[in-house]
């Protein structure tokens, strides 16, 4: 059946894609440049330093050309990214969290199994429902104090999740831009907050799609150049990929259950044409990152580079820092927006219609900037690992993200998936739950569980969360059985989703 909700809007597309497509070609007719100059002796801090700014500097170019002033391209980026983009746009992202992760090539499958099971529960469901946010789509169905209770604290759960990736992917961003551009940390935090500022300010999400889709680019000619010089026989380290251990299965499923309720995909499913194309986007990026993960050029920046083409080192290093750069941004938007959601009373987003920019806009773009500056902030605020081991403080952090996104966001999401009716209060009681076992034991393994590793806070949290909802959506069904034992089973059965349905989001 055709989706009503598609958008219709493709000029804007069409002209920003040419435009991006310029772009790329000129990024590599200066790479071609560039390889010549090293082939002739010009230094390679120079080398770094021109590959950096080229990078990061058609990464704002392209965040300028996707400037908008209407709400509707700033919160949904005028739902009408094509597919292929909106699958390089997951894949940028998908690429962020695998470079931050301790173990990229085992964790690639985890995340890319992720995808397609987000992309499969939530992706349609999503789209058709024109929401922005978690708190508006969940919020428009339901405005009992229960339900806002649950809503609020989903809402604070994502914005949790996605602030502990920020600092993830500003940590190792950080470190690539310094030592490509020679500068302490603290300034290269100045240079990464900058890219995100213009990647979210000037058009929210409409310009963090167009300055995924540049630094995607620049990561897929690096890793092309890559690959044709291994097929040609020059020798590279580009294939040192660690092989994974047995021993890490609670790594997997937590980068799996962190994955499938990671805040900036609804985001990316928001932007799609349809929900169709937001399903099949999902799985097609979680399909291109398991090629990736299995392939020689899934590999960190700190360990890729080609012998005697040191250009194509530093151009690689600098696309893995716009890729974790326009993450980042694309997670600082979603924290705006749910704040900006919670701060409106939950009300529904704007739908299609080229509504003029508003009070709201501007408050949110005020709130982009000073979230923008706070990820920025993160060598100031006494975080010692993230200044002296940046790529530690990474995967402390991205495990971090995962565990909330999963003991807080997994549980309510499946219910809401399988549009089970569950009572008034036990969405909340099963996050919290969930959360505080996984904050526990992140801490330091508080309880019981302390035999299992870290990693593990994520999954058991999101299965704690599941199995106290379940408990209670019983419980109160026997409760209700036993007030009335006259009724029937099915009466009671059918009183018991009609009350349940009434109450919960």
């Amino acid at each position: 059946m055709r989706d009503r909700t598609a958008s219709t809007q493709t000029a804007a597309t069409k002209r920003l894609a040419l435009g991006l497509a310029g772009g790329l070609a000129i990024l590599a007719v200066c790479i071609a440049v560039c390889t010549l100059l090293e082939r002739l002796g010009l230094p390679t801090a120079v080398i770094a330093l021109a590959a950096m700014t080229l990078v990061l500097g058609t990464v704002v170019v392209a965040a300028f050309a996707g400037r908008s002033m209407t709400v509707f391209a700033f919160d949904l980026a005028g739902q009408s990214l094509p597919i292929i983009a909106n699958v390089f746009a997951l894949t940028t992202v998908a690429m962020a969290l695998l470079w931050s992760s301790p173990e990229p090539a085992l964790v690639g499958s985890a995340v890319a199994a992720g995808l397609a099971v987000a992309a499969v529960l939530f992706g349609a469901a999503w789209r058709r429902s024109g929401a922005a946010t978690i708190a508006e789509m969940m919020g428009a169905q339901a405005r009992n104090g229960d339900a806002a209770l649950t809503i609020s604290l989903l809402a604070l759960t994502m914005c949790a999740a996605a602030a502990a990736a920020v600092m993830a992917l500003c940590s190792e961003a950080n470190g690539w831009v310094a030592q490509a551009l020679g500068i302490s940390t603290r300034s290269a935090a100045v240079v990464s907050a900058v890219v995100m500022a213009a990647a979210t300010v000037l058009g929210g999400l409409q310009s963090i799609s167009t300055a995924q889709l540049a630094a995607a680019g620049c990561a897929i000619l690096a890793a092309l150049a890559a690959a044709a010089l291994w097929a040609a026989g020059i020798p590279s380290t580009a294939g040192d990929i660690p092989a994974p251990r047995a021993d890490q299965v609670w790594l997997w499923l937590a980068a799996c259950c962190g994955t499938v309720a990671f805040p900036a995909l609804f985001s990316r499913f928001a932007s799609a044409r349809s929900g169709s194309e937001a399903r099949r986007s999902g799985i097609g990026a979680g399909l291109l990152v398991l090629a990736l993960s299995v392939s020689p050029l899934l590999v960190p920046p700190a360990r890729h580079a080609t012998a005697g083409f040191f250009s194509l080192g530093a151009l690689y290093t600098g696309a893995a820092a716009g890729v974790a750069l326009t993450a980042a941004a694309l997670l600082v938007f979603t924290v705006a927006r749910l704040l900006v959601s919670l701060r409106m009373g939950l009300a529904p987003g704007p739908h299609r219609g080229e509504a003029p920019a508003s009070r709201r806009l501007v408050g949110t773009r005020v709130l982009l900037l000073l979230l923008v500056a706070l990820a920025a902030a993160t060598p100031w605020l006494g975080f010692g690992a993230a200044k002296e081991r940046p790529g530690v403080f990474a995967g402390q952090a991205l495990l971090w993200a995962w565990a909330i996104a999963a003991a807080g966001g997994l549980p309510a999401l499946t219910f809401r998936s399988v549009r089970m009716p569950v009572p008034a209060g036990a969405t909340a009681a099963g996050m919290a739950a969930g959360l505080i076992f996984a904050g526990l034991h992140l801490s330091g393994g508080l309880l019981p569980v302390v035999r299992y590793p870290t990693a593990a806070a994520g999954p058991l949290g999101a299965l704690i969360g599941i199995i106290v909802i379940a408990g209670w959506s019983i419980a109160s069904a026997m409760h209700r059985a036993a007030l009335d034992p006259s009724a029937s089973a099915g009466e009671r059965g059918t009183r018991a989703a009609q009350a349940a349905s009434s109450s919960a989001p």
